[in-house]
Parts: structure tokens; sequence; C-alpha cells
């Protein structure tokens, strides 16, 4: 369906001097219709600076993950391989490239997503032709991953409530209301009570908590400051210990992350960290970047070298 846009109807800009011209971009097909205008746009924008490019469209989970992994490998291998989607499409690509041991090829993204924390960290600009601008002419940064029981994250990881509200919000209703769809659940979640326990073992030390965010960059949910010093080019994570449970307690945390004061909540602290266990009822979801990528308990570490992140300057 995507192919069609690739005769722009307005008169092409003159294409930019750059050697980044070979785009093979992965996208979702069942994406919603603004979702789809917004990548059409930015695919007119990438041909009218001269950018070869080549869709690939996902059909199940799990799916950009195999299709980034025969790109890397390939003996033909684009210039760049493009995320286009949420933060969760953007780690299964990103774990493509590492799954094919290649670590030389840039990973750009054309954010699409419900919150889009990558693109925000990063300033990516909003509108579509600044993506493709930046996809073609922005400079590709080392950055610095964590892995979660060896699965890898650029974001966050996480186990406790914001875990379980990954786990249980509903797919349909996320299409329809977007991040509202998280509050409703996030809700849901602080009314049955929740009340996990962790032990939570930083670089050897450990701490009950009711539930942890590791840090890899310091947005979270949105434009939320969860970690404020976590940064993707820096190698170490931080953990958020939420110290407290119960409702009064999630609905505390809640407040002050969305007005800005969670830092000051005496029960809450940020711990930087090369290496950290999470252990508790056994099962439980992990989240990274917004998908649930494995079970308590979990062993997270900084991450090797990554696959470098196309970003503005």
């Amino acid at each position: 369906m995507l192919e069609a846009v690739l005769s722009p109807k307005n008169v092409p800009e003159t294409p930019v001097s750059s050697s980044r011209k070979s785009l093979a971009i992965i996208y979702n097909p069942t994406a919603g219709q603004r979702r789809q205008a917004r990548l059409k746009r930015t695919l007119e924008a990438l041909e009218s600076l001269g950018a070869d490019i080549a869709l690939h469209a996902t059909n199940h989970q799990g799916h950009a993950r195999e299709i980034a992994t025969s790109l890397a490998a390939s003996d033909a291998r684009p210039d760049a391989i493009v995320a286009a989607g949420g933060d969760g499409t953007i780690n299964e690509i990103l774990n493509g490239i590492v799954d094919a041991q290649i670590d030389d090829i840039p990973l750009g993204i054309i954010p699409l997503g419900t919150a889009n924390v990558l693109a925000i960290e990063i300033g990516l600009p909003t509108s579509p032709e600044k993506v493709a601008r930046a996809l073609i002419e922005a400079p590709a940064q080392n950055i610095s991953t964590g892995t979660a029981n060896g699965r890898r994250f650029i974001m966050m990881a996480g186990a406790g409530l914001d875990a379980h509200v990954v786990e249980k919000v509903d797919l349909r209703l996320k299409k329809r209301v977007g991040p509202l769809a998280y509050v409703y659940e996030t809700l849901r979640q602080i009314a049955r009570g929740y009340g996990e326990r962790y032990d939570v073992t930083i670089d050897g030390k450990t701490y009950q908590a009711g539930g942890a965010v590791i840090a890899n960059g310091h947005y979270y949910g949105g434009r939320y400051v969860c970690a404020p010093d976590a940064r993707i080019h820096a190698p170490s994570l931080d953990v958020c210990l939420f110290g407290q449970t119960g409702r009064g307690a999630a609905l505390k945390y809640g407040a002050g992350l969305v007005l800005g004061f969670l830092r000051k909540l005496p029960s809450f602290q940020v711990i930087r960290a090369d290496t950290i266990h999470i252990n508790g009822r056994p099962g439980d979801p992990v989240q990274a970047d917004g998908e649930i990528v494995a079970r308590l308990p979990v062993e997270i570490r900084v991450g090797l070298k990554s696959p470098p992140l196309i970003m503005p300057a």
C-alpha cells in the first residue's frame, strides 16, 4: 500500500549531499490512519531528498526483529535501517541488528508510537520533513544500551506497577485513545490494591522496593522525568526505586512524576548502577521500552557496544 506514495506530488527539493541514501524502512501496515499519513509524508520527503527507499512490512509479533536481522546480515546492506513505529518497534529492530552481530549499521527512527520517548530523548524534530532530513543528514552516534535477561533496551526497563500496566493495557483502547489507555490501566491496577514487593540488588547491595524502573535515558512515558541525570550516551544505568506499596503510594508516585516532585519524596531514590538483579513473585512481568520482554527473576546490565543511532547533533 505505502509503495504507491513514493511519487511526491510536490515539486522535489534539491537532493542533499550525503553518503546515507539507501534506507530500509520497517513498518507496521496495520497502523492507524494518522500514523500511516505521517509515514506517507516522511516517505515523500525522503524521496524528494534523493533517498533510495526499501519498505519492509511486518505481519506478526517479532517480525520486525527478524527483518532487521536479515537486512543487517545481507551482503547488500542499506546505509541505515529505520524503525517506523513506537519505542517497542525500535526495540525489536535494535535487537534484530544485534542478533546479526553487526554493530556499524546505523539505526534510524520515524516516530509513530504512542509516547515516542526515544524521539523526545534525542530531540528529534516532530515534522515529517525534518525527520526525513535528519535520517539523511544527521550523524549516527554511539549509544549505550541495557540488557534485561539478554534482551537489549534503549530507554528503560521496569518491574512493578509499570510492567503490570504494560502487560494488561487494552491494545484496542490504546489504538483509539493513545496514552489515555495507560492512564486507565494504571488506575485499574491501583484500584486492585497493587502491593507487590521486590528485592532489588544493585551492584551487590539489596534494597526492598515496591517497584523499580531502570533508566538509560531521563525521559519516561513521554516528557516525564524519572531519572534526571540518565543519558543514553553514558555507559551506566540509573535505578529508580519506589520504596512504598499500596494505593496511596502509587497515587503519590504518579502525581510526583506528572507534577515534577517525584525526587522530593523520601521513599523514592535514584541509584547509579552497572548490574541489577530483581527478584519477586516468579513470573512477574518485566517491561523494556514499553514491551514485556522477560519474567522475574531478571538480571539487568549495562549493554555492550550497540548499533549507532541517527540523531540530531
